[in-house]
């Protein structure tokens, strides 16, 4: 039977027991697979999505949790330009993030074994800087066949609605990904530091997808540009860039808490704040990841490149005026990839609210004042890294002088 209800219905009713048996495993993961792909319509791709944390909750298999997460991460990366859909997108971040805060969850899904598809699509998704134009096409092609109208057929305000609605959409989408990483990184650092120290090519990854938004790629599609990364993003990848620097080694386990720093929180006063920083206590690079000297070189150059283009005046005066962080009626502090679960005392919550709508209701100023507050804190770990090739930009950018 191919109906989507049924195969739910099937799946909620049968006891978990009876799922989990060999003879079933393989039927049921295909099952998802098939509903959950680009072939299907895109309401049951979101349903999909989440029957399939659903079943993940139930399960008390970690090889069979991990494959069902294998499924879902594969189900987001499939199909065309034309299939990209925002909904099945936002659908399966809001699920997986449901899934991560609770405890040891996020090893399980994300960390259980090498080639996280969740992990993979979350992190390539952020790096993406083109997201837009893909948005953009799959918006385009909708519209064509919704109106049956050709290019020649539109009015210039219904192309100007898709172009904003598309970068929208694929800030909100690559926004809600690094705060879903994030928090995975949060609620399970010690077990995915020792999951990545024996298996030093996720953490490699990561690092290098995030870090690789500091500068503006060429462009593979058309139009011919790619858009600056907005301090938004540059807020997001700083902050996860400096969690992935200071998770800790097993060895440590016993002198260190399982994160070394606190998370970043939105502030008035980020201007100021940056006369504040101070580095934190050795950071690390993830285990594989030995970078050339010309790589070292070439990111501190992109580092320092996003820096510049938040188009500010650096280093800030320390009497500069606040740009406000809107807290809106809650009132609580705007903190990058934080579930209530974790604040001490607090029990697991299986919450799915994101921080990013509140973080992307700030104004322009506010943003580029944290960006670059959370670019320093960064900074401070990457002088203590790659101090050789701070040098070497300093002084071939003295040299052009």
């Amino acid at each position: 039977e191919e109906s989507f209800q049924v195969f739910r219905s099937v799946v909620q009713l049968t006891p978990v027991a009876v799922l989990l048996q060999e003879q079933h495993q393989s039927l049921v993961l295909e099952r998802l697979a098939s509903f959950g792909g680009a072939l299907a319509a895109p309401e049951t791709r979101c349903a999909a999505q989440a029957l399939g944390v659903t079943l993940a909750f139930r399960a008390e298999s970690e090889d069979f949790v991990w494959q069902v997460f294998q499924v879902l991460g594969a189900a987001q990366m499939s199909g065309s330009l034309r299939g990209l859909s925002f909904p099945v997108a936002m659908a399966g971040l809001h699920h997986w993030r449901r899934f991560v805060t609770q405890p040891g969850a996020a090893k399980v899904a994300l960390g259980f074994k090498e080639g996280s598809k969740v992990v993979q699509w979350m992190s390539e998704t952020f790096a993406d800087q083109e997201l837009y134009k893909k948005y953009y096409t799959a918006m385009e092609h909708a519209e064509k066949v919704l109106t049956g109208a050709d290019q020649e057929d539109w009015v210039l305000e219904k192309a100007r609605h898709i172009r904003v609605e598309s970068e929208r959409r694929a800030t909100v989408v690559r926004c809600n990904a690094a705060s879903c990483a994030l928090l995975a990184l949060r609620m399970d650092a010690d077990d995915v530091a020792a999951a990545w120290v024996e298996r030093g090519a996720a953490g490699s990854a990561l690092f290098q997808c995030f870090s690789s938004v500091f500068a503006t790629k060429p462009h593979t599609m058309e139009p011919p540009f790619v858009k600056p990364t907005p301090p938004e993003l540059l807020l997001y990848a700083a902050e996860f860039l400096h969690l992935l620097l200071h998770l800790k080694e097993p060895a440590e386990e016993e002198q260190a808490g399982p994160l070394r720093s606190a998370p970043f929180k939105l502030l008035d006063d980020a201007a100021r704040a940056i006369h504040q920083v101070k580095p934190d206590k050795s950071p690390s690079l993830p285990s594989g990841f030995r970078p050339s000297r010309a790589e070292e070189e070439q990111l501190v150059s992109d580092f320092i490149g996003a820096m510049l283009q938040l188009n500010l005046s650096l280093p800030p005066d320390p009497k500069a005026k606040f740009a406000p962080a809107s807290l809106e009626d809650s009132a609580k502090d705007v903190i990058l990839g934080w579930d209530a679960s974790m604040e001490p005392g607090t029990k697991s919550s299986s919450s799915t609210i994101s921080e990013v709508p509140r973080v992307l209701s700030q104004s322009s100023e506010c943003l580029r004042w944290n960006a670059a507050l959370a670019l320093y804190i960064l900074g401070m770990d990457l002088s203590q890294l790659f101090q050789d090739a701070f040098e070497s930009c300093i002084a071939r950018w003295r040299k052009r002088q």
